[in-house]
């Protein structure tokens, strides 16, 4: 964002909450399919949790990698504002695999392109493959808020947790 405040910081939290909790939620149900588990639903709506996945996947990878946005877009990199957030979680370079991984979630889930028909698809493990590693940046960008923007986060999630307990 264009010069945040600490209040527009603490407004984005439940949003931040929500592309946190659904990356891991349907990130853990391609692992369990992966791993031979979750065949008690069809393959459509297999189909679904993937594209949900790469959604916020795509969205997480602008919001911890991009270095620059519109003057409405909110990065790591805004958070630096907050009281010993820089310390905690120093600005890192994207990882080799971001800037490929980025281009195909544009090119094949945003837009309608003939990437789609001229070149094979990258498969779900593909992508999945760095689950774990967004799911670590997650944990330490939560733990490098000030702790009372921290419960909210787990807050939010906790309230989804609920809903989802069933899955």
């Amino acid at each position: 964002m264009k010069t945040p405040t600490q209040a527009e910081l603490q407004q984005s939290m439940e949003h931040l909450a929500f592309e946190f909790y659904h990356f891991g939620l349907y990130g853990r149900q391609i692992q369990r399919r992966i791993a031979g588990g979750n065949k008690t639903y069809h393959e459509s709506l297999h189909q679904a949790v993937g594209y949900e996945f790469l959604v916020h996947f795509r969205t997480l990878l602008g919001f911890f990698f991009a270095t620059s946005g519109g003057d409405d877009d909110l990065l790591v990199s805004d958070f630096g504002i907050l009281p010993g957030f820089a310390a905690a979680l120093p600005n890192r370079s994207a990882p080799a695999w971001v800037r490929g991984v980025r281009v195909q979630l544009n090119k094949r889930l945003a837009h309608i392109t003939s990437l789609r028909w001229t070149e094979r698809a990258p498969a779900m493990n593909d992508y999945h493959e760095h689950f774990a590693e967004i799911c670590s940046l997650i944990s330490s960008f939560k733990a490098a808020l000030p702790s009372d923007l921290r419960r909210q986060i787990e807050s939010f999630e906790a309230k989804w947790a609920q809903r989802d307990s069933d899955l």
